[in-house]
């Protein structure tokens, strides 16, 4: 079980930003803004949230698995503090280099972020309980999902100046 409670405000403002703010924020995301820092262009990092996401709620943590201490240390580091996430920071997955893009533009990436993010809250309130594995943070419950997913959209939502 997650030992990280939120608060009810928190968890309602985290659904907020996930909803609301992401919409404002894309709206000033166009195929030609160009990014404060990193190797992204617009539409690769909108469908790097959405490829995020919708892999967010893929495999469930098994409850007799303990999470090993570096997981739940990079978890507290991670997600629950104040901290904003290192600029140009290393994505393992993309060692080989960025997956190609699959959508015909960025208005369709628009589209399935928003898409992605329904998805993955509709799943997690079906089962409230249910716990996700996640590689670097290990069990993760549907607060802590919602706190990954505002720190990792906040960060790449500035990349772009859009918050």
């Amino acid at each position: 079980m997650s030992t990280h409670l939120q608060s009810p405000e928190q968890i309602v403002l985290d659904k907020q930003f996930l909803t609301e703010t992401l919409a404002e924020a894309l709206d000033n995301i166009h195929a030609d803004t160009q990014p404060q820092w990193g190797s992204f262009i617009a539409q690769e990092m909108i469908e790097h949230l959405a490829d995020a996401t919708r892999k967010s709620t893929l495999k469930t943590w098994d409850p007799a698995r303990e999470p090993k201490e570096e997981q739940q240390r990079f978890k507290q580091q991670f997600f629950y503090s104040d901290t904003p996430m290192m600029k140009n920071m290393p994505n393992p997955l993309f060692k080989d280099g960025k997956p190609a893009l699959i959508h015909p533009d960025i208005t369709a990436a628009k589209q399935d972020l928003q898409q992605a993010v329904s998805e993955m809250m509709a799943k997690c309130e079906a089962n409230p309980t249910v716990e996700y594995f996640h590689f670097y943070a290990g069990n993760m419950s549907y607060q802590d999902l919602l706190r990954f997913h505002v720190k990792h959209f906040s960060h790449h939502l500035s990349q772009f100046g859009a918050l």
